[in-house]
């Protein structure tokens, strides 16, 4: 309950965790750790948690200043070209092709999903090779890159 009330009280994230089973000591002890804001008051956030969950006592903690990180280019750094099927491919734009002849889908998927590295993603867009002869209308109704539908305009409907 505690990890919750952090996460309304200025959290960004709050994990919890607990002593392994196999663990000899006995303690019942259980760490949180939680990621505020840097100018936040962590203090009384803390405070304000724990008075709304019914805590007598204030629990123990230690504030640690952790490493800052550009947590959008750290995540883009993960992302690398995708062979959706022989001959197509999606790229992030920040990435060279690995084929330049291929049919190259270049996009900028940021945090969302359509990277194209996504089970359901791949999935579906091999569904739309094997189901679109040409011709037809199609609706890409997501909240992700577009990458269906710029996947169908560019490879599948126009072929």
């Amino acid at each position: 309950m505690l990890s919750e009330a952090l996460l309304c009280f200025g959290a960004s994230s709050a994990t919890i965790d607990q002593n392994d089973a196999d663990d000899s000591s006995e303690s019942d002890e259980i760490c949180i750790s939680s990621i505020f804001p840097e100018d936040h008051n962590i203090s009384s956030s803390i405070s304000h948690a724990a008075d709304s969950i019914g805590l007598k006592e204030l629990p123990k903690y230690e504030v640690r200043v952790g490493e800052q990180y550009d947590w959008i280019r750290k995540t883009q750094e993960s992302f690398n070209p995708v062979e959706v099927t022989k001959g197509v491919w999606i790229v992030p734009e920040w990435r060279s092709p690995p084929d330049i002849k291929a049919t190259n889908i270049i996009l900028n998927p940021g945090l969302a999903f359509g990277s194209g590295e996504h089970s359901t993603t791949k999935l579906c867009l091999l569904l739309l090779h094997n189901l679109i002869k040409g011709g037809e209308l199609f609706l890409d109704y997501g909240t992700g890159s577009g990458i269906l539908a710029i996947a169908a305009l560019k490879v599948y409907i126009n072929e």
